[in-house]
């Protein structure tokens, strides 16, 4: 009896030895910051202290760390750029963090404050910057499945205040589709910033049922993730030019609709309203086959009418 309990004792013994090591799985690690942007207004020679607060949403608790990094946009879909710097980048001389590193236990939640000290004399204009908050990996195995490397950023737009703010840009392009195949729809604007500060974009989306006159999607309309349907806010950098697309997520295969779109930028505001049709390309197919049926028909009927007619003879 003694041997066969030793025995066991080994089996679980060398099963534990042999078992994988544990790592991080997903969802162990996930956190949320708020408030993803600021706008601060700025003046030369002042200090400004403010905060962003780390959530664990996860299932772990983690330790993270925070930085700053220098924000700047590349092409014209604004992917995020934390490693260029320039002149609308000098915040991040200007930036300091009393405290960076910290821990948080899930549903807890952490303050990482920040202070901007405005040097005297810099001149007015746009300055961007972000708080970069990377968890660190808590598993030092080195064949763990999954590493714990992501980042997230709260973006920092910083307005200094003088004679030099120079606010300005256009609406380049806007394509507001009549006939869409399928349920893709999306209207686009191109906006270009020749300023020295950014301006925000705000589009509104109106959507009626065309013979029902019934609303769809009003400029109020959330998700069912409580997300606006019908709002769309976007910032666009000095010197850039930016793409922004409204979409109508959920949008049905087939129907006609009134589509009121509105677009308000710096000191500009536009209304654009449009029937807008939607169809699936099935049905595009199905009709332009019947149409060749009904002409191939119609060419065969007059040819044998043709040969039916009485030949004259001389």
């Amino acid at each position: 009896m003694l041997k066969k309990i030793c025995l066991l004792l080994a089996i679980v013994i060398c099963s534990a030895l042999s078992a994988p090591s544990a790592s991080a799985k997903s969802g162990d690690v996930v956190m949320h910051i708020n408030p993803s942007e600021q706008d601060l207004e700025l003046e030369p020679g002042h200090r400004y202290e403010s905060s962003i607060t780390v959530y664990n949403v996860g299932r772990l608790g983690f330790d993270f760390e925070v930085s700053i990094s220098p924000y700047q946009t590349q092409n014209t879909d604004y992917s995020p750029d934390f490693s260029t710097e320039s002149a609308y980048t000098r915040i991040t001389e200007w930036i300091t963090l009393p405290q960076t590193e910290f821990h948080v236990e899930p549903g807890y939640a952490e303050v990482v404050n920040f202070v901007i000290d405005v040097p005297d004399n810099v001149p007015g204009g746009g300055q961007y910057a972000a708080i970069m908050v990377r968890p660190k990996n808590n598993s030092e195995e080195s064949d763990a499945s999954i590493k714990i490397v992501g980042q997230i950023a709260a973006i920092i737009y910083g307005h200094v205040n003088g004679d030099e703010v120079r606010a300005d840009g256009s609406m380049l392009e806007h394509h507001f589709p009549s006939f869409i195949l399928g349920n893709n729809f999306s209207i686009t604007s191109t906006f270009e910033n020749t300023g020295n500060i950014d301006y925000r974009v705000i589009e509104t989306l109106s959507i009626r049922n065309f013979f029902t006159n019934e609303e769809i999607i009003t400029p109020l309309t959330l998700s069912s993730a409580g997300h606006p349907l019908g709002t769309l806010k976007a910032s666009v950098l000095p010197g850039t030019t930016r793409v922004v697309s409204m979409s109508w997520t959920g949008a049905p295969q087939l129907g006609i609709f009134r589509v009121t779109n509105t677009i308000s930028y710096l000191d500009h505001s536009e209304v654009y309203e449009k029937v807008v049709v939607l169809c699936p390309l099935w049905l595009i197919v199905l009709f332009a086959i019947f149409i060749i049926i009904i002409v191939i028909a119609v060419v065969s009927y007059f040819r044998r009418q043709r040969k039916n007619e009485p030949q004259a003879f001389w």
